[in-house]
């Protein structure tokens, strides 16, 4: 057999390698896998906010136009006053 003439502390030191080494391969990849999601979810929140201004564009439009169809008293009234 292979450990046969091998001392105990050897043995043991082999053993705790074999079982490390997935374990640390696992948890380099799980972090890995977060810091690509968190990249990717930063990359996104600066898309976001390239629309901000155009949302609040349209938040301001429609402000206006409900103002002017409640000053017109007709909600038929065309978009812009």
């Amino acid at each position: 057999m292979f450990g046969k003439n091998l001392k105990i502390t050897t043995k043991l030191t082999i053993a705790t390698a074999v079982f490390l080494v997935p374990l640390t391969v696992m948890f380099y990849l799980l972090i890995s896998v977060l810091f690509d999601s968190i990249n990717r979810y930063k990359n996104e929140m600066k898309e976001l906010a390239c629309l901000r201004p155009a949302v609040s564009l349209i938040g301001a439009l429609t402000k206006k136009t409900l103002a002017c169809h409640l000053r017109a008293g007709s909600p038929t009234t065309g978009i812009f006053c």
